[in-house]
């Protein structure tokens, strides 16, 4: 489970969104979350067998909340 929980954090997940008294549920919500994106990427590998496109994909998914940042100032 180690990979997992930072996630939680990067996805701004925490005490801030919801009751940090339920920890259980957090890692439900975590393993959901990354597993359907995981089944994902890895339906589009299959199918289009294309890497730069993955990271691509992996890029936005991960990245939108710092770029709305940057172009915001």
């Amino acid at each position: 489970m180690g990979p997992i929980l930072p996630h939680r954090a990067a996805r701004g997940g925490g005490p801030r969104r919801r009751d940090p008294g339920q920890p259980l549920l957090d890692i439900a919500r975590v393993v959901v979350i990354q597993g359907s994106f995981g089944l994902f990427l890895g339906i589009m590998w299959w199918r289009y067998r294309n890497l730069a496109a993955i990271v691509v994909i992996h890029v936005i998914a991960n990245g939108w909340g710092v770029a709305v940042v940057l172009i915001d100032g």
